[in-house]
């Protein structure tokens, strides 16, 4: 995976159909903090783009303890990290089926638990 350049950028909004906020972008190209810590300002949706565009090791969230290592929020309940491992998901998958590479990321151990979920997302 290349380092996350500006051409990206197209490419995403294209994937997901949402035009990001200028914040946004600044946040992904270039790591600065996201939009303000308001709600409905795009900062999870810039976090999660950042955060799969990003190198690493696989991104694991077979469980809510797991899903708690990747939260953008310091603290937050079960309904926040169902949620938030869902959302993740329709990006990621939405970034698969648009070639966008990235990231490998395990919502499940097993291959055909995963596959039925990134199916029904």
């Amino acid at each position: 995976m290349e380092k996350i350049g500006g051409e990206i950028i197209a490419t995403v909004e294209q994937a997901l159909q949402i035009e990001l906020y200028a914040c946004q972008k600044d946040y992904i190209l270039n790591g600065y903090l996201p939009c303000t810590n308001e709600k409905c300002t795009g900062k999870t949706t810039a976090y999660c783009i950042k955060l799969l565009l990003t190198e690493g090791e696989p991104i694991k969230m077979w469980s809510f303890e797991a899903t708690t290592n990747y939260i953008d929020v310091s603290s937050s309940g079960v309904n926040y990290k169902d949620w938030f491992r869902r959302y993740l998901a329709s990006i990621y998958k939405k970034f698969m089926d648009a070639g966008i590479e990235t990231r490998k990321v395990e919502f499940y151990q097993d291959q055909s638990s995963q596959d039925f979920f990134l199916n029904h997302i």
